[in-house]
């Protein structure tokens, strides 16, 4: 018999965020939805917390015998009521769920269900707290309700009274005095009393802090996490260790005592220098460590990593990931994973800090070559957009305008949006450098003939950018391509 997990709390306290997260957390628990006849607010969708409804709707579920139960609130802008509906959102014979709703009608599915099936979660924030949340969020809406907000406070003192709690057995309250905390101490009671076991992921230890890497280190901070880091130089990380990183002397002392340990450096040899030898992160992480290689590599490679870690008790994916480094300091990055399914639920979360749209790909080594397919594609699409600009300027067009008039039609992209265009300002300062692109392309060439694939307009867009590296211009962004057309 599965279990009703019933979030609940005064207005304000912060538990419409934490029943959000704990679906998102626990995506093997079903959800149960509310019904509402009250207005939509700003930023809400209907059928997430609540379903929204009217009073006709209501009074035909009533009259069908579907309504569990129902409570209606004379507010200044008329009766609001919220109910709950017997409707087949609950099986529990399949499993437990997730609900959120009042302590009155938590009493009514104790009633309707069995005390021994519901399991309150009751959030606590102090009043003074909730009140400046509760202006905050009002003062955002386009037409506050403060009066409204008033009400709902005066009627919490009577709804949450501490005898009332006491006759309904809730003797524990989650203290919401910081949102990750009290997310994780429910998280670990509700799996405890499903008896599993969650791991819950804190200390990141992240090698390799260049363009990219600050920024998905600032991510990861912003998100709860303890990170800690490691780079060559440390005076070019002197910010972030300013900013709550924490400085390590070596990759192993990185690699020591952390959850997950992330890397993301500059070529294949890179790699290989940080995870193997007496000094690297094999040898050095604890056993249970998340390893996880962010650089893009050769897929055999991290394949190599992958099973040297699973001997040693570890757990290998492979990351790369796209969106450059605007991509990194907005957290939106694409992040393309390979490795074990189970590894990649778990590290989600943390993929999650720094991206937006993340992958699964399958098994070892499929994140590296689905990398390949990416750097493959826009070797195409930024050749292109540099022979583009080329044209219009040589014909005697305003390369802005040609751009803004062509970018939202077919041919636009991201390549042209946001890395060509650069060249038409005289910017080339790197996004990403053109000697990594080199790299990557060098990497999807060898792949590819292994296989017996010929990649022409591959091959040619390197040749082309080999010569501009043999120039000086390795250190440039890849818009430095367009330089080989004199431009």
């Amino acid at each position: 018999m599965g279990k009703i997990y019933y979030v609940m709390g005064k207005s304000a306290s912060g538990k419409d965020t934490i029943y959000k997260r704990l679906v998102k957390e626990l995506p093997e628990l079903g959800t149960v939805r509310m019904y509402t006849t009250r207005p939509i607010r700003d930023g809400e969708t209907n059928g997430v917390e609540y379903i929204f409804t009217d009073e006709k709707q209501l009074q035909t579920m009533k009259d069908a015998g579907k309504v569990i139960e129902c409570r209606t609130y004379d507010t200044i802008y008329g009766p609001w009521s919220y109910f709950t509906a017997d409707d087949g959102q609950i099986d529990l014979g399949s499993g437990s769920y997730l609900m959120m709703g009042t302590l009155e009608s938590y009493e009514k599915l104790c009633s309707y269900y069995g005390a021994e099936v519901m399991v309150p979660l009751y959030i606590h924030v102090e009043d003074r707290i909730r009140l400046q949340r509760a202006l905050d969020r009002e003062n955002t809406q386009k037409n506050p309700k403060y009066a409204e907000m008033c009400r709902r406070f005066l009627a919490d003192e009577k709804d949450f009274a501490k005898e009332r709690l006491d006759q309904c057995g809730i003797n524990k309250q989650y203290e919401n005095t910081g949102l990750e905390p009290c997310i994780e101490e429910i998280i670990k009671d509700i799996l405890c009393n499903e008896g599993k076991e969650k791991q819950m992921l804190k200390k990141i230890g992240f090698i390799g802090v260049g363009i990219m890497g600050k920024s998905m280190v600032r991510n990861l901070m912003k998100a709860g996490y303890e990170v800690s880091i490691y780079t060559r130089t440390k005076s070019k990380v002197e910010d972030v260790i300013a900013e709550g990183a924490v400085w390590c002397d070596t990759v192993a002392d990185c690699s020591k005592g952390r959850d997950v340990v992330i890397t993301i450096v500059g070529y294949p040899k890179d790699v290989e220098e940080v995870y193997f030898g007496e000094n690297g992160i094999l040898e050095n992480a604890d056993k249970g460590t998340y390893v996880i290689d962010m650089t893009t590599t050769s897929p055999k490679l991290d394949q190599q990593i992958y099973e040297e870690a699973k001997n040693r008790g570890l757990h290998g994916l492979d990351a790369p990931v796209t969106g450059g480094d605007s991509g990194a300091k907005a957290g939106t990055l694409t992040i393309l994973v390979g490795g074990d399914k189970e590894d990649f639920d778990t590290c989600l979360p943390v993929f999650e800090a720094m991206g937006k749209a993340i992958n699964y790909e399958g098994k070892s080594g499929n994140g590296q070559h689905t990398k390949m397919c990416n750097q493959i594609a826009i070797a195409g699409a930024l050749a292109g957009a540099c022979e583009a600009m080329v044209y219009a300027k040589n014909a005697g067009l305003d390369v802005d305008v040609m751009l803004k008039s062509i970018s939202t039609g077919a041919a636009g992209s991201a390549q042209m949006n946001n890395v060509a265009s650069k060249a038409a300002k005289d910017d080339y300062a790197p996004g990403f450098f053109l000697k990594h692109f080199i790299k990557d392309m060098s990497l999807a060439d060898e792949e590819a003939s292994e296989r017996g694939t010929k990649l022409d307009v591959l091959e040619d867009v390197l040749g082309i950018c080999k010569k501009l590296e043999e120039e000086g211009m390795g250190d440039l962004g890849t818009q430095a391509l367009i330089k080989h057309y004199k431009w």
